[in-house]
């Protein structure tokens, strides 16, 4: 839809839902946010949206934390945290965009925090971390400066990752678009965003949103331009979008299989964590270790071999990604790594990502960089680099497997009848079953005509 834009406008709203308290709790009940943004004659920039408010974490006391402090004769620090590398990220559970007119379902991302887990460390260096995105995200990627952010009430600003908020184009509002949009926030429960040995004392800890807001630019086109964007017409509108999907894994020889349902799927990665990490004090809910297994999953597994494949036939690569060796002597597994990169960006095009040498040892007595200090890196600290905090304050692997499908005409694969499968080999030991998140990238087209709007995959 081209068209002339004459001007730019500046929007803030708030949430139709908002409580009396102006505090949003998934502990008190407020556990969805709402938007509207009205269908109008201009265009939604959606690189500018970003979501605001003021992040407070409690402790059961209903306290602000003091992650500086030590309790048990002065010995052991206080622990209450955020994931360090998702920040204020890690309360949106799922995220839903629809039209506010019709209603229509635009994307819907399930357990979003688990995505950016990986799309965020995968585009961003340990100096964005640092800079700009401990500002505004409250993440630093090293663990104790992350956790002295929350031991006060700390603003933020974030924008969306949904694919729609990233395909590269302004959103049409108007009746020959999107008719307006509604944004449906669901937060993470308490257990699943907030971390540490003193999170779970007494009744828990918590964390509240207050003064939330949504800010975004407007692209106001000519009088030409807003006339074709309000009288009803034919024509289609692309977009990318997210569909999430979550299995487990526990055999050593897995293939898992899924209907996609798509026509135009440009990539797809996973990312796992043990089944009884998620909503849980005692661990990272967004950590991406690799397969885990043993008592309290405390034994990195060996990964053999990984394929993907398309109706039973091999997918993307004419190859197997065997990566034994390199397991075995813990050493990175480069075939599966580059591929799941890939699967987030094109590989050329990664040029900000956290997987480096720094946190990533390269055998089994390599040295290893820890928040300013030098630990040996044993077979037990191999779980570590696996995405377990080393001693508290260790800086955790990026590990996914994903496959670009795409990368040059941006058309995708169909899966229109036809399955997605990929098969793990690994030393899975049948009784730690691990959790699989599932993200596959695919291109939209919303039709709209004077009888209404309708999103075809």
């Amino acid at each position: 839809m081209d068209m002339n834009i004459e001007s730019i406008e500046k929007a803030e709203i708030f949430p139709l839902n908002n409580p009396s308290n102006n505090t949003y709790s998934f502990k008190q009940g407020h556990g969805t946010i709402t938007f509207d943004v009205a269908a109008q004659a201009k265009l939604l920039r959606p690189s500018s949206l970003r979501l605001n408010g003021t992040l407070k974490v409690l402790t059961a006391a209903n306290a602000l934390p003091n992650n500086n402090g030590l309790k048990d004769n002065n010995t052991n620090p206080v622990t209450i945290q955020l994931n360090d590398r998702i920040g204020v990220n890690s309360v949106i559970q799922n995220l839903a965009i629809n039209s506010a007119t019709t209603g229509q379902t635009i994307e819907t991302v399930r357990n979003y925090g688990k995505m950016i887990s990986t799309l965020l460390p995968s585009t961003h260096s340990s100096e964005d971390y640092q800079s700009n995105q401990s500002s505004v995200s409250l993440m630093t990627a090293v663990q104790k400066s992350s956790d002295n952010l929350v031991n006060n009430e700390i603003k933020f600003s974030i924008p969306f990752y949904a694919g729609v908020m990233n395909s590269g184009k302004a959103l049409p509002l108007g009746t020959n678009g999107m008719r307006g949009l509604q944004f449906v926030i669901e937060l993470a429960s308490d257990q699943q965003v907030l971390k540490g040995a003193d999170a779970a004392t007494g009744l828990g800890a918590s964390y509240q949103l207050q003064n939330v807001s949504l800010s975004y630019d407007l692209l106001v086109p000519d009088a030409a331009g807003q006339e074709k964007m309000m009288v009803a017409g034919n024509g289609a509108f692309e977009y990318n979008a997210y569909n999430s999907l979550y299995s487990v894994i526990n055999a050593s020889d897995n293939t898992q299989t899924f209907n996609l349902a798509a026509s135009n799927v440009l990539s797809v990665f996973h990312n796992f964590l043990p089944t009884t990490h998620s909503n849980n004090y005692s661990h990272d809910g967004f950590a991406n270790p690799p397969l885990t297994k043993g008592t309290d999953y405390g034994v990195r597994c060996i990964l053999d071999k990984v394929n993907f494949s398309r109706g039973g036939l091999k997918l993307g690569l004419d190859y197997e990604l065997s990566v034994q060796t390199q397991s075995q002597e813990n050493r990175p597994p480069t075939q599966v790594e580059l591929n799941a990169l890939n699967a987030v960006r094109p590989f050329y095009a990664l040029n900000h990502l956290i997987n480096q040498p720094l946190i990533q040892g390269f055998g089994a007595k390599d040295l290893r960089l820890y928040s300013g200090r030098v630990q040996e890196l044993t077979a037990v600290d191999s779980v570590a680099g696996g995405g377990v905090d080393f001693a508290g304050d260790g800086v955790s692997r990026n590990f996914s497997i994903g496959l670009a499908l795409d990368n040059v005409s941006q058309e995708g694969v169909s899966f229109k009848g036809v399955s997605y499968a990929v098969r793990v080999r690994s030393d899975l030991d049948g009784a730690s079953p691990n959790a699989v998140f599932t993200y596959a990238l695919v291109k939209n087209q919303l039709l709209y005509s004077p009888q209404g709007i309708q999103v075809v995959s």
